[in-house]
């Protein structure tokens, strides 16, 4: 089968055309990332405002895409500061087909969001190239003994990582199937586009 080609478009003005132009010439997905999203691995001057919001970017993306008559060849999928079910529906009902989770997944298995990823210092064991540092993965973190002396318990330090990105990978499913019952709605794919300003005010 053939690769899908995704790209991803930062919050800009005209964003709407950009994406237009991108649909027609193939692409499978477009990521529509607002100046919330970003990760650790950048310094926080990087993604800091760097952008127009989500929300707007995406409904712009949306509405020129239906207007151009391409909307139906590409999936728009929405990047930038998601993490609860309200925001997922509210994405969702602006005219997103999917979303990506980046900062939420990383705290979930103990990143403390210090923008330490790029120098190797991460002071979670997460995003490092030292065994040693590595295994203050997932360790109490009060009253910790050096790192030296920390079992290496590498295995484990996964399990119990996955746990956590498990646990709240299913929380955030439950948020959005409750929202999207409140909504009488079964399944994400019949919100997509829908003008729902209302309804989502009453349930949230």
């Amino acid at each position: 089968p053939r690769a899908r080609v995704s790209v991803k478009v930062p919050g800009v003005t005209d964003i709407g055309t950009i994406a237009v132009g991108i649909a027609k010439a193939g692409a499978d997905v477009i990521e529509v990332s607002g100046f919330e999203g970003g990760t650790g691995a950048a310094t926080a001057s990087s993604i800091e405002h760097a952008g127009l919001p989500l929300e707007r970017a995406l409904c712009e993306t949306h509405q020129a895409l239906v207007l151009s008559g391409v909307r139906q060849r590409v999936r728009l999928r929405a990047d930038g500061g998601i993490k609860t079910g309200m925001d997922v529906i509210k994405v969702l009902a602006l005219g997103a087909d999917e979303v990506s989770i980046g900062t939420a997944l990383m705290i979930a298995e103990q990143c403390i969001f210090c923008h330490g990823c790029a120098n190797g210092l991460c002071p979670a064991g997460i995003t490092t190239q030292s065994g040693l540092v590595a295994r203050r993965l997932m360790t109490e973190k009060k009253g910790r003994p050096k790192d030296d002396v920390l079992p290496d318990l590498e295995e484990a330090r996964y399990e119990d990582a996955k746990e956590g990105v498990r646990r709240y990978l299913t929380a955030l499913a439950n948020d959005v199937r409750t929202r999207l019952g409140a909504l009488g709605l079964t399944r994400p794919a019949a919100l997509t586009g829908r003008p729902l300003a209302d309804e989502l005010s009453a349930t949230d």
